[in-house]
């Protein structure tokens, strides 16, 4: 189990800054150098400059992004552009959005301090494989800022949803403390959870519930690890945004794989490969039938039986889509000793990983190869702009996520994207 606790944030003073939508940003990990540049100058006083601080000719070891976050950091304050409450307390955050389909979800949760502990099913469990080289990054901006920027994303269970409920009873849903809509139409609502019972019973009811990380692992292994460096009170506890995992407006995105820089490329070679392995069914297009084809075989990719792995192919140079249907039954899959501790489930970014690449393409180490993209429509466009491979995949269920975790496995890296993601620069944690 977990131990929670309410914080006294620090914000963006609204009466200094009244359009906070000018100052927050997404998470680091789903910036690119396009999105940081426009964030820069998009205001003075953004976000971007404390989590994604862009890196300058001379750089050294006493001048780079890091300390300059801290400056920015210190005198934002000083200036009282950023103010820090006087009391403890838990934020409801809400998230209304349009996932890509079009349909209209919400997200409800609440900012907390979270207690650190070693990862177990029965308190911080997580589902991803991490990379060194960001929790690297993330470990200098921590020693510099002495502050969660961003906080990790956290599931619990609550079938009934009552802590939620809870929380809205105490609360106006008229009067949030910040209401903005973000570039991509989302809308973010905040409110401060004061109230002394409010905050006993959220404390209480989280005692008898673990957490998995949705997202964030990389900020958690970090805040461990310096956890360790300093052994302070305060260094034991980290930002989280919780959720339940419940909650029907939970959306999990695929993260594509696109593949360049393939030294032998034989797309047609490959295809007819598959295709004589496995059922490959192509939909040739042209310019103007181009989207509907993509269309077309994204809705036959999630229509596959349970059990069976469903990917979509598309080949620089070749002007067709291809369905990938592996059969649960295939003696390749029985044969290939891939197996999950849930259920002897295998999961379609196993089949990716360990049979795909590198049987087909020859890739048994294919991370220098690889791009990660959440969005189909950028995956192909970066074939038609040089790339060689992109394949297509459909998402990893929440109980997929939640079962692996409980079994103490985890997925690769880059294999789930929970969407909408919290926002950077709504409520920071101050550890000093």
């Amino acid at each position: 189990m977990v131990a929670t606790a309410p914080f006294p944030g620090l914000l963006y003073n609204s009466e200094r800054i009244q359009d906070l939508s000018q100052v927050v940003a997404p998470p680091y990990d789903v910036i690119n150098p396009e999105d940081q540049t426009r964030y820069y100058r998009r205001h003075e006083q953004n976000i971007i400059r404390l989590e994604l601080g862009k890196e300058l000719p001379g750089d050294s070891s006493h001048e780079n992004r890091y300390t300059r976050a801290q400056r920015y950091l210190n005198a934002w304050r000083k200036e009282g552009l950023l103010l820090q409450d006087a009391e403890p307390s838990y934020y409801f955050y809400r998230i209304d959005y349009k996932t890509p389909s079009g349909e209209f979800k919400t997200v409800k949760g609440f900012f907390s301090l979270v207690r650190l502990g070693e990862y177990s099913p029965g308190g911080i469990s997580p589902h991803e494989e991490t990379f060194p080289h960001p929790k690297a990054d993330r470990l200098a901006l921590l020693r510099a800022c002495r502050a969660n920027l961003s906080p990790i994303f956290g599931l619990y269970s609550d079938p009934s949803h009552a802590i939620i409920e809870q929380i809205e009873a105490v609360l106006d849903p008229t009067r949030p403390g910040i209401n903005l809509v973000d570039d991509d139409g989302i809308r973010h609502r905040l409110w401060k959870i004061q109230d002394p019972l409010a905050l006993r019973y959220l404390t209480q009811q989280m005692e008898k519930k673990p957490v998995l990380i949705a997202d964030g692992h990389h900020r958690y292994e970090t805040a461990r690890t310096f956890h360790r460096e300093e052994g302070s009170e305060a260094s034991d506890w980290v930002l989280m945004y919780l959720s339940p995992i419940e909650d029907t407006g939970l959306t999990i995105l695929p993260t594509h794989r696109v593949l360049s820089g393939l030294s032998i490329f034989e797309p047609q070679r490959w295809l007819h490969q598959m295709g004589t392995d496995f059922q490959l069914t192509s939909y040739p297009f042209t310019v103007r039938t181009q989207s509907g084809e993509c269309q077309r075989l994204l809705e036959e990719m999630a229509s596959g039986e349970k059990g069976d792995h469903r990917f979509g192919l598309y080949a620089s140079g070749v002007p067709a889509f291809h369905l990938l249907t592996i059969r649960s039954s295939h003696p390749v899959l029985l044969q290939s000793g891939i197996r999950r501790a849930f259920e002897g489930h295998i999961l379609d970014i196993d089949v990716l990983n360990k049979i795909l690449l590198p049987n087909y393409l020859g890739l048994a180490d294919p991370s220098r190869h690889l791009q990660f993209v959440k969005n189909e429509s950028e995956a192909i466009r970066l074939v038609e702009g040089g790339a060689q491979w992109v394949f297509l995949l459909n998402p990893p269920t929440i109980q997929d996520i939640r079962a692996l975790s409980l079994a103490g496995e985890r997925m690769p890296q880059k294999t789930s994207y929970f969407y909408p993601k919290p926002l950077t620069g709504l409520v920071i944690r101050l550890l000093d």
